[in-house]
């Protein structure tokens, strides 16, 4: 079976079996396939006793880890009474030396790995850009800090020019001075 993670076996138990493992109730079919999930869970994928069981708690299974230790442990008298269990079992086909948490962990560095690349591919794509370009052919750092100084004017510069900028200035008519002049 590939990509075995725990809610595909889950889904699997219960459509080979007819018992949905997350079934609030004590009843012994039930029982016996949520053990085959949390020994499956347990001895084939390694998994954490609280992980065995938030993921029932997050199906509506409320389940404390000390269930979960008792349903692993009993697993091999739950087999002895219902032979069906043992079959279901075998259904399931591991590979070894690779557990859950191992192949959580590869999912979210692959992931982390995928998005560094698209950050480092904007960064190099944005210092390909021209006016970068001329920022780093400025020779001393002093004149790059004179170069911001410059700029930040011409953003402002910018700024008067733009329509709603313009539209929020009065224009003042010009009248006359002290002596009858204009200004």
């Amino acid at each position: 079976m590939q990509n075995i993670t725990p809610e595909n076996i889950i889904k699997r138990i219960t459509k080979i079996s007819g018992y949905n493992p997350y079934e609030n109730t004590r009843k012994r079919e039930y029982v016996e396939v949520r053990a085959l999930a949390c020994y499956l869970m347990r001895e084939k994928l390694n998994m954490r006793w609280t992980n065995i069981t938030k993921i029932f708690e997050d199906n509506g299974k409320a389940m404390h880890h000390a269930s979960a230790i008792h349903l692993v442990k009993n697993f091999k008298y739950y087999k002895l009474a219902n032979p069906s269990l043992q079959y279901w079992e075998n259904m399931f086909h591991f590979i070894d030396g690779l557990d859950y948490e191992e192949i959580d962990k590869i999912n979210v560095l692959e992931n982390r790995i995928s998005n560094l690349q698209n950050k480092y591919d904007t960064l190099k794509e944005q210092l390909n850009h021209p006016v970068v370009k001329l920022v780093y052919d400025i020779p001393s750092e002093e004149n790059k800090w004179e170069l911001a100084d410059k700029i930040v004017l011409i953003k402002k510069a910018w700024k008067w020019k733009e329509k709603e900028f313009i539209d929020k200035c009065e224009i003042i008519e010009a009248g006359e001075g002290i002596s009858g002049s204009t200004f």
